[in-house]
């Protein structure tokens, strides 16, 4: 089984949804690694002038808090720099908030019990 969402997903049902995924081509699925073993995961999704970052997960509880996800979006800011990021996150989850506001995102929004962050795109 895979947990997404804090939720317990079927290992078939987990398969199908990836597999929708590599059909989109607005839509990346990275895998992240850490000493050669996949520790996480995260989807992009490509507008035309930014990128959502969705299913941010380090699954591999030895690899929380190591600095891997902060190592990550560095990475993406400096592929991608034209593009500004956003996300969204629950209102209650104090830690992730906390976390992307030390990477430049801003809270732009907030609907139900998310809040959606942003990140624009600077020039350095």
């Amino acid at each position: 089984m895979y947990i997404l969402y804090h939720t317990f997903v079927k290992k078939d049902e987990h398969k199908k949804w990836f597999e929708n995924c590599q059909k989109d081509s607005t839509i990346g699925i990275f895998f992240i690694k850490n000493d050669k073993k996949s520790v996480g995961m995260i989807k992009l999704i490509f507008f035309k002038d930014s990128i959502k970052l969705d299913n941010l997960l380090i699954a591999d509880k030895n690899n929380r808090g190591k600095g891997i996800m902060g190592i990550v979006i560095d990475r993406i800011c400096k592929v991608y720099p034209m593009y500004n990021l956003f996300l969204e996150v629950l209102k209650d989850n104090e830690k992730a908030i906390s976390f992307y506001k030390s990477k430049g995102f801003v809270e732009v929004a907030t609907k139900d019990n998310e809040i959606t962050m942003i990140k624009k795109y600077s020039i350095e």
